[in-house]
């Protein structure tokens, strides 16, 4: 391949066919067939709400064909963080001269090729993942209407209480503590001191005017990255929480980091299965997104054992809560928060119309009352050491 390039000029680079989005399989994307264009000089990729082309229009531009909707940081730093390889590169005239070495040529080249592979399943994954801050509004804005919605909750709470040892000893966090709920069972059961941590404020504002007189404090924090210290924790608890995270090897992780060893971790979370009715109503009507993402049991078993943690006990229950009516279910969500946050999700209830072909396909039960279900799964974890 013969070229003359700048610091910051475009290099052409071999590159996998399947690992580009379609347009950059075009030819509008690249002069050559099974080529592709990049910086060598990497630039800070702007992540818009709008779907951006396959084009690069200056040395320090570039972007790609799929839509950016629904991304936390602009620019993207993940991204940022593993093209660095490419950003590190400072290529002078000397690199590339008319005649340029086979060997050197190939090796930059597989350098450049690997940094962009890295960099390009990094931004599909991001494509997918939800708006923590999404997430934090709804249920901020549903503190106040909680409480006398969450019966799954409230289920779930008390049967993940029952798998706690006896006697809870010494300082415990409640992760997604929500308006508090757990914090004065863990108290009952022996706990010193509760730390509520949550990244939701509106509840973390309505826990604290709840149980200002109990020995606890509030954390406003996100549960992959809790500003505590290393073994500051006797016990963590956490109430369906965990099916919010992204990468839950990750949030054991941080757990499995905070506890002291031999610190018990218990843990309520939901598997496939959970509302199935409204997806599979909805699946009749279009293919959007409208529930919410769940890990299988084997997924999460695998996270807990890379975090570092040891089972003790697990089960697994299906739960079902019947309504009168479709709309009647869809607003109980709303006021726990527990509403479709997923990438490419359709906006609020569609209108009337979608809700009534929504009725049509929702299924009922003998009693002319419309289900909802719930797989939740509980377990008790230890760390040895």
């Amino acid at each position: 391949m013969r070229m003359r390039t700048t610091a910051s000029q475009v290099v052409w680079i071999s590159a996998p066919t399947k690992l580009l989005p379609n347009s950059c399989n075009s030819s509008r994307s690249a002069p050559h067939s099974g080529l592709l264009a990049w910086p060598v000089r990497a630039p800070a990729m702007h992540a818009s709400a709008h779907a951006c082309c396959c084009r690069i229009s200056s040395p320090m531009q570039t972007c790609c064909s799929i839509p950016c909707a629904g991304w936390n940081t602009t620019p993207c730093q993940t991204i940022k963080r593993s093209i660095g390889a490419v950003q590190t590169m400072r290529c002078s005239q000397a690199d590339f001269t008319t005649s340029p070495s086979a060997a050197a040529t190939l090796h930059l080249r597989g350098k450049i090729s690997h940094a962009f592979c890295n960099a390009y399943n990094n931004w599909r994954r991001l494509l997918h993942m939800r708006d923590k801050r999404l997430v934090a509004r709804q249920f901020s804005r549903a503190a106040n209407s909680y409480d006398s919605a969450a019966e799954v909750q409230r289920y779930a709470l008390e049967q993940l209480l029952d798998l706690i040892p006896t006697q809870a000893r010494g300082h415990w966090l409640d992760i997604g503590c929500g308006t508090g709920s757990a914090v004065p069972l863990l108290l009952h059961r022996g706990a010193e001191h509760v730390t509520g941590v949550d990244m939701a404020s509106g509840m973390l504002d309505y826990a604290r005017q709840h149980h200002s007189q109990m020995a606890a404090d509030w954390l406003l924090a996100d549960a992959d990255q809790v500003p505590l210290a290393t073994h500051s924790a006797s016990g963590i608890l956490s109430s369906l929480m965990l099916q919010w995270s992204e990468d839950p090897t990750a949030t054991l992780r941080e757990w499995y980091r905070l506890l002291v060893p031999g610190g018990y971790l218990a843990v309520a979370t939901l598997l496939p299965g959970t509302h199935e009715e409204i997806r599979s109503a909805w699946q009749a009507i279009n293919q959007r997104p409208h529930v919410n993402r769940f890990c299988p049991q084997q997924t999460l078993r695998e996270a807990l054992s890379e975090a570092g943690f040891t089972l003790q006990t697990e089960h697994q229950q299906q739960y079902q809560q019947c309504f009168q009516d479709v709309t009647t279910l869809l607003r109980s969500l709303k006021a726990i928060g527990a509403t479709n946050v997923n990438p490419g999700r359709a906006s609020g209830l569609g209108g009337r119309q979608a809700l009534r072909q929504l009725e049509q396909h929702y299924p009922s039960n003998s009693l002319g009352q419309y289900p909802l279900s719930y797989h939740i799964y509980w377990w008790l974890a230890r760390k040895e050491k």
